[in-house]
C-alpha cells in the first residue's frame, strides 16, 4: 500500500482509507494523524449544524417510556401513586368482592386531590353518600353480568377459530399439494442487466471519491485513537458522522459501542438525575446556567477596523480570527477597512452609511475618496461594508469616522483613528507567514512549514524559492510528508529534471493526461482509466443472443450497453503495446457473451494464470470452456474445488458446471440455484414426454 503515499493517489483516498493507511505503514501514522488534526483545524464551528444534531439526537430519547415521571417532582408522583392505587383497589373490591380499601378511605384521598382533579374537598352528607353507595352497587352488579357475557363470548369465539384453523389447516395442505402438480408455465426472460464489483455499497466508481467520506470531528477522533486503549474508542462528535450511508455504516464499524444498549439505572436525587450504567454509553444532555443581562443596549452599533490586504487572518485552531492593525501602517501598502452595522432591535431599519478613506490617502480596488451606501437592516441583522487604500507618503493622517444616520438624524459613528504612516515597521510581525515567505531564510521558511499547518498557507509565495534546487527538494519533500501538494510548486520539477517530482507535477496536469490518451506508461507519466476511473469491468446477465450465429457478413450487438462497453473495452486495449493476460481475460469473457466460442478458447490460451492477480475467475473459463469443448472430465476437477467456496455466487456458478457434467453423464437435470428463472426453465423442459431414435 505504500504507492497510494503518492500524492495524487493519496489525494483520491477518502478520510478513512487515509486513517487506515496510516495505521497500516509504520512510518505514516503520526504523519497521518497531524494531516486530519490541519484538515479538520481549517474547518469552521458549525452552531446551526451542532444544534441540529444535538437536537436530533435528544429528539431520538435515550431515557424509557416509563421514566416519563422523572421531570415531575417528588411530591407530585406519590400523589398521583396513591390515586392510582386507590382507584384500582376500589374497581377490585367491588367487582371480587374481596377488596379492603373502603369507599372513606378513596374518598379522603379525592379530597386530598381535589385542587387538581377539580372535586370539593368538603366531605358529602349522609342522604347524599346513601345514594352515591346505592348507585355504586347497581353499576358493580350491571359490570359483572357484562363480563360475565364477555368471558362466555370469548370462550365461544376461540372453540370457533380453533376449529377454523384446523381447517384452514387441511385446506392449505390441500392446496400445496396441487400446487406441486401445476406445471409452471414458460415465462419472458428477465432484463439484461449491468453488474460491477463493487468497493463500497451500491456506488459506482465515479462516486467513490474523496469527497465520499470528508473530515469531521469524528474521524479526527479515530485517527488519534491508540488501539488498545482502555474503554475502546468512543467520541462525543459521533453524531458527525451521518452525511451519508458509507459514513454512517464506517462509524458503526469502529466504534466501541454495543448495538442494543444496556438497560440503565436512572434515579432522581432531588433535582438531580444519576445515570448508571453497566455498559459504554454516549450521553447527550443540556443544561441551564446563569448568564448577566447586558444593560447597554442602543439602537444601531457601527465599528470599524483595519487589516492589510493580503494578510488579514490568524489560523487559532480550528477558528479564522481577524488580525486588525491598530498602530502603525507601512507606506504604499494596501489595506482595508471592515466596516460593521448591527441592528441589536427587532425592528428593521433604513439606514445610510457614510464613509471616507483617510485623508492623504489613494483608493483602490475600485472605491471612492468618500461613498455612502443604503442599508435596509432587518431585526437583529448585521451587514458588512469594506473599502480598499493605501497611503504613498509617510506620515500622520486623520479620517472622518463612518456614520449611521436615518431620516436626517445620526444614531451611531464609530471612533476617530489617527493612521501613523511609516517607511519602516517599528514592530514587526515576524511570525506571519508574509513576512517569513518573503523576508525569512530558506531554513526559517522549512522551520515555518515545519511548526505550522500548512494546508491554510499560500504556498505560492515561496515559488521563487523554487529555483534552487536544493531548496526545491527539501520543500516538496516536507510538503509530501505533510500530504500536501502545490502545483506551482511542483512545476520546478520541470526545471531541475527531476523524474520522480515531474511524474507527481504531470498526475495533477489534466491537459496533459486529456490529451495523452486513454491509456499510458511512461517513465514520467502513468495514465491508468481504472485508477482514474474512466473504465471499469462490467458483466452482463442474464443476456441471450437471438441468433446463436453470425447472420450476415458483418456481427452485430444488438444490446446497446454491452456494445458501448465492448467499444470502449477496444479503444483502451488500442492504447497498449502488449495485452496482459488480465486483458486477455476480459477479452474471453466478452467474446462469449457474443457466443464466439472458439475466438474465446484462442484469446484464452495467451493468459498466464501466474501473472493474475487471483485465480478464481481463471479457473471458472477453463472449466467453461472445457465443456465447450467436450472435455467433462477437466472441467468437473477444476469446478469441485470450490464446492465450499464461501461466496454463494461465485460457488453457485461452479455447481452449475458439476450439475452440467453429471446431465451429460445421465444423472437428469438439476437445480443448483432455486432463485435461477434459466434453471428452473431447463428442469420443466426436460420433464416434457420425448423420444430418442438411431437411423
Amino acid at each position: 500500500v505504500n504507492g497510494y503515499l503518492i500524492p495524487w493517489k493519496y489525494e483520491q483516498l477518502n478520510v478513512v482509507e487515509r486513517v487506515l493507511l496510516g495505521r497500516q505503514v509504520n512510518a505514516e501514522r503520526g504523519a497521518s494523524e497531524r494531516h486530519l488534526q490541519d484538515l479538520w483545524d481549517l474547518v469552521p464551528p458549525n452552531t446551526d449544524q451542532f444544534n441540529m444534531l444535538f437536537e436530533t439526537a435528544l429528539f431520538r430519547g435515550g431515557l424509557n417510556a416509563k421514566d416519563a415521571l422523572l421531570g415531575l417532582s417528588d411530591s407530585e408522583r406519590n400523589l398521583d401513586e396513591k390515586l392510582g392505587l386507590a382507584q384500582r383497589q376500589l374497581v377490585g373490591g367491588g367487582m371480587g368482592g374481596a377488596g379492603n380499601f373502603g369507599k372513606t378511605q378513596a374518598d379522603e384521598l379525592a379530597g386530598e386531590l381535589g385542587s387538581r382533579a377539580n372535586r370539593p374537598a368538603a366531605p358529602p352528607s349522609a342522604a347524599k353518600s346513601k345514594e352515591l353507595a346505592d348507585k355504586r352497587a347497581s353499576n358493580l352488579n350491571m359490570l359483572q353480568r357484562e363480563r360475565k357475557k364477555a368471558v362466555e363470548g370469548q370462550e365461544s369465539r376461540y372453540r370457533g377459530d380453533r376449529n377454523a384453523g384446523q381447517k384452514a389447516e387441511m385446506f392449505y395442505a390441500n392446496n400445496d399439494k396441487l400446487r406441486a402438480e401445476v406445471r409452471s408455465l414458460y415465462r419472458e426472460q428477465e432484463k439484461t442487466q449491468e453488474w460491477v464489483e463493487n468497493n463500497y455499497y451500491k456506488l459506482p466508481i465515479q462516486q467513490q471519491i474523496a469527497s465520499l467520506v470528508s473530515i469531521n470531528g469524528f474521524w479526527n477522533d479515530w485517527a488519534s485513537y491508540k488501539d488498545g486503549q482502555e474503554g475502546g474508542f468512543r467520541s462525543s462528535h459521533v453524531a458527525q458522522a451521518s452525511r451519508n450511508f458509507t459514513e454512517m455504516m464506517l462509524a458503526l464499524s469502529v466504534i466501541d459501542l454495543p448495538f442494543e444498549a444496556d438497560e440503565a439505572d436512572i434515579k432522581m436525587e432531588g433535582r438531580a438525575m444519576r445515570i448508571t450504567s453497566s455498559g459504554p454509553m454516549i450521553v447527550f444532555h443540556e443544561e441551564v446556567n446563569p448568564a448577566e443581562m447586558n444593560e447597554k443596549l442602543t439602537p444601531i452599533l457601527v465599528s470599524q477596523n483595519y487589516f492589510r490586504h493580503g494578510d488579514r487572518f490568524i489560523q487559532v485552531g480550528n477558528e479564522k480570527r481577524d488580525k486588525f492593525i491598530t498602530d502603525e501602517f507601512l507606506v504604499q501598502t494596501v489595506y482595508g477597512c471592515e466596516v460593521v452595522v448591527t441592528n441589536p432591535s427587532s425592528a428593521p431599519r433604513k439606514l445610510d452609511v457614510l464613509f471616507e478613506i483617510p485623508v492623504g490617502a489613494i483608493p483602490v480596488l475600485s472605491g471612492h475618496k468618500t461613498n455612502s451606501e443604503y442599508l435596509h437592516l432587518e431585526g437583529y441583522n448585521t451587514e458588512t461594508i469594506e473599502f480598499y487604500f493605501y497611503f504613498p507618503v509617510v506620515g500622520t493622517y486623520s479620517q472622518f469616522p463612518v456614520h449611521a444616520s436615518s431620516s436626517e438624524q445620526l444614531l451611531a459613528a464609530a471612533n476617530a483613528v489617527e493612521f501613523k504612516v511609516v517607511k519602516t515597521l517599528s514592530k514587526i510581525d515576524t511570525t506571519s507567514w508574509a513576512y517569513v515567505s518573503q523576508n525569512g531564510s530558506d531554513d526559517q521558511v522549512l522551520e515555518y512549514l515545519k511548526r505550522n499547518n500548512v494546508h491554510n498557507l499560500d504556498l505560492g509565495k515561496i515559488a521563487f524559492r523554487m529555483r534552487d534546487k536544493s531548496m526545491f527538494q527539501q520543500t516538496t519533500s516536507l510538503l509530501k510528508s505533510r500530504h500536501q501538494y502545490d502545483h506551482t510548486l511542483w512545476s520546478y520539477a520541470v526545471l531541475h529534471d527531476l523524474a520522480t517530482e515531474v511524474n507527481h507535477f504531470l498526475d495533477h496536469e489534466n491537459r496533459v493526461n486529456t490529451v495523452v490518451g486513454y491509456y499510458l506508461v511512461s517513465p514520467l507519466l502513468t495514465i491508468d482509466p481504472v485508477i482514474r476511473r474512466t473504465y471499469e469491468h462490467m458483466e452482463y446477465r442474464p443476456l441471450v443472443n437471438a441468433r446463436a450465429h453470425q447472420l450476415g457478413a458483418k456481427r452485430q450487438i444488438l444490446n446497446d450497453r454491452f456494445y458501448a462497453q465492448y467499444n470502449r473495452l477496444l479503444k483502451l486495449l488500442s492504447y497498449k503495446q502488449k495485452l496482459s493476460s488480465e486483458d486477455s481475460l476480459s477479452v474471453v469473457y466478452y467474446l462469449l457473451l457474443q457466443d464466439r466460442v472458439e475466438e474465446a478458447i484462442a484469446r484464452f490460451a495467451n493468459v498466464d494464470a501466474e501473472q493474475l492477480a487471483s485465480r478464481l475467475q481463471h479457473d471458472y473459463f477453463a472449466s467453461y470452456l472445457a465443456l465447450s469443448q467436450g472435455d467433462t472430465k477437466t472441467a468437473k476437477t477444476i469446478a469441485v474445488k470450490y464446492e465450499k467456496y464461501p461466496v454463494d455466487r461465485w460457488r453457485k456458478i461452479f455447481d452449475n458446471v458439476v450439475q452440467q457434467v453429471d446431465e451429460i453423464g445421465g444423472a437428469g437435470v438439476g437445480v443448483t440455484d432455486i432463485d435461477d428463472q434459466n434453471q428452473n426453465q431447463t428442469q420443466l423442459a426436460a420433464t416434457e414426454p420425448g423420444f430418442d431414435f438411431k437411423v
